[in-house]
């Protein structure tokens, strides 16, 4: 780690950014491409994928070099490659380009002034006493987040409390290094440890799928006060949902299942339809075809055949009569009709 400008940051009292950090962390690995495709796997997974993070690959140097994009945090771009059996990881394309530099070029980041006296300040070896024990340091961290963290990450901190809470007894260390520091880790990793630990993962995504269709249904409603507002002054719906603002909403609630896009809006003389893909990211409801009469008709329908296709195109139909319509990654789209 090196900080750029340090000298100027601290007599302006500035905080160090993302450009500012020159980080690269690497760890040597025995197959380069799986890690690579573990990680292209769930960068490319609902989850993130939701959140309009996407990942792009170049050569450098004869090394592919895969850059990840995430749209709420521009002035970040992750980046990783694998470079002579080691795995490299830094927050800056740039920094780990300049890494590759290094390597190729048979010379050493870690050489510098910086990082010779930090590293002479470390024992070469690490022993038992010097370990960080991870598990008590995530719970620290997360009591620390409960309370001052940002409140986009709340609704996340009880799953990944959960998740804390199955690591195995792991220790981190750091220990000095002819090449500057080394950080160095003990710990079993067991079967039942990495089902659990992925089973947590996959309730942290399903509980997110959940809070999105309540965010996205609470989003509708709003919409859905809207147009009817809009139509007893205008005897009318609008053309589209754009001309709700903002006389009758300061904006357009966004859909949580499609980054940056409104709700799907149709409408008809005897009303209208808002429809969000839901947790399959998937419309299964055409709205330029939507027929609420029929629509109506399914709903209010015991037929086998109509629950069933009301099965297939809703989220959680009817969740309180049918179990299995009680997940929240359930497929179908989240549906609102008016009046």
């Amino acid at each position: 780690l090196q900080v750029q400008n340090l000298g100027e940051l601290i007599a302006s009292g500035k905080k160090p950014g993302p450009k500012d950090l020159w980080l690269v962390a690497g760890v040597q690995v025995k197959d380069g491409q799986a890690i690579k495709t573990v990680i292209t796997q769930f960068i490319r997974s609902e989850f993130l994928a939701r959140q309009g993070i996407t990942q792009d690959s170049y050569p450098y140097r004869d090394i592919e070099l895969s850059v990840v994009t995430l749209p709420q945090n521009p002035a970040v771009t992750p980046a990783y490659a694998v470079v002579e059996g080691f795995f490299l990881f830094s927050l800056q394309s740039e920094t780990l380009e300049k890494a590759i530099d290094a390597i190729t070029s048979k010379a050493t980041l870690a050489a510098t002034p910086g990082h010779k006296a930090l590293a002479e300040m470390l024992s070469p070896k690490s022993n038992m006493r010097g370990y960080v024990d991870v598990k008590t340091l995530a719970s620290v961290l997360l009591s620390v987040a409960s309370k001052k963290g940002p409140r986009q990450v709340q609704p996340f901190l009880p799953e990944i409390a959960t998740a804390a809470d199955r690591l195995f007894p792991m220790g981190l260390a750091l220990a000095g290094h002819k090449d500057g520091v080394v950080g160095e880790s003990y710990g079993p990793i067991s079967g039942p440890f990495i089902i659990s630990t992925l089973a947590s993962v996959g309730n942290l995504t399903k509980s997110t799928e959940g809070r999105d269709a309540e965010a996205a249904r609470n989003g509708m409603k709003k919409v859905a006060n809207a147009l009817k507002q809009y139509q007893v002054d205008n005897k009318a719906y609008p053309q589209s949902l754009d001309q709700l603002v903002p006389l009758y909403l300061k904006e357009l609630p966004k859909d949580p299942f499609q980054p940056g896009q409104m709700f799907a809006y149709g409408k008809s003389d005897a009303g209208f339809v808002l429809v969000s893909p839901g947790p399959d990211r998937k419309l299964d409801v055409d709205v330029a075809a939507f027929n609420l009469a029929d629509w109506k008709k399914r709903t209010d329908s015991r037929d086998p055949v109509d629950i069933a296709y009301m099965k297939g195109k809703v989220h959680q139909y009817l969740k309180g009569r049918f179990p299995d319509e009680q997940a929240p990654d359930d497929e179908g789209d989240i549906v609102v009709t008016g009046p």
